[in-house]
C-alpha cells in the first residue's frame, strides 16, 4: 500500500468519528480533507463524493466559508479528472 493510499485510508476514519460524536462541522471538515487525500491517491470518483457530502453539510450548517472551500476543491477534483 502506497503512502497516498495510507493517507486516504487514515483520513476516512475521521468523518466517521465526527459523525458518531454528532459533530457536523468536524464531519464536514473531515470529509473535505478526505476528498483531498482521495484526489491525491488518484481516486477521483470517491473524492468527488466526499467533497459533495462536505459541501452539503457546510450548507446545512450555514458555514459559507467552508462551503466555498469544499466547492473549490470539488471543481479542482473534477478538472483534474478530465485532464
Amino acid at each position: 500500500m502506497g503512502f497516498r493510499s495510507v493517507g486516504a485510508s487514515t483520513a476516512s476514519i475521521s468523518p466517521s468519528t465526527a459523525r458518531r460524536l454528532g459533530d457536523r462541522h468536524g464531519e464536514s471538515r473531515a470529509l473535505n480533507n478526505l476528498g483531498l487525500a482521495l484526489r491525491d491517491a488518484g481516486r477521483s470518483d470517491e473524492a468527488i463524493t466526499a467533497h459533495q457530502d462536505a459541501t452539503a453539510i457546510f450548507r446545512q450548517t450555514g458555514d459559507r466559508h467552508g462551503e466555498g472551500i469544499a466547492l473549490g476543491n470539488l471543481e479542482r477534483t473534477r478538472a483534474a479528472q478530465q485532464a
